[in-house]
């Protein structure tokens, strides 16, 4: 595959009956699933896509075959867990925010700016949230080598200090 062209690519939400995901690969090249997305793909998509009326799992297709995953729910994130910057910023008290909790992307499609488009398809969506209800932050997993090179000097994610965890959770405000 050559490039991804981002006009192609469309996101909807999951419909057991006609998507399914049980063809795609969402592990790591050396094997590993650190994010249990493979898991969780294959045990545990049904059940979740009947979850509380906030919760919405939502499909990545391009040029119409399913290429991804991803999973969105409303929460809320304590002033006093975000970074040192963020805290003397904000009152204390507890916001409410866009979760992404889990995303999987089939490992023929990665290095395609696959989870940049995600994000951005996300924080519009968070934006759109804010603008009616209120939505401060969107926050998701990810491992720490991917926020350190990726996520926060591309795409300004912060995530919790002091942790020695491979897996973090970062965050970004919504403007």
């Amino acid at each position: 595959m050559q490039n991804i062209v981002p006009d192609k690519l469309k996101f909807k939400i999951y419909d057991p009956t006609i998507d399914t995901l049980s063809d795609l690969d969402f592990r790591q090249n050396d094997g590993s699933d650190p994010l249990l997305i493979e898991q969780y793909a294959k045990n545990n998509l049904l059940t979740e896509s009947e979850k509380a009326p906030n919760y919405k799992i939502y499909v990545v297709k391009y040029e119409e075959k399913i290429i991804a995953f991803f999973t969105l729910c409303m929460t809320v994130i304590c002033s006093n867990s975000l970074s040192e910057y963020d805290r003397n910023e904000l009152r204390d008290f507890k916001y409410p925010a866009l979760l992404m909790d889990k995303i999987g992307i089939d490992k023929d499609y990665r290095c395609f700016k696959i989870g940049k488009y995600i994000c951005l398809f996300c924080l519009g969506l968070a934006q759109n949230t804010n603008e009616k209800l209120d939505c401060t932050f969107f926050i998701f997993k990810t491992t720490k080598s991917l926020a350190e090179k990726i996520y926060g000097p591309k795409y300004y994610f912060r995530w919790w200090k002091n942790t020695d965890n491979k897996l973090i959770w970062i965050y970004r405000r919504v403007i």
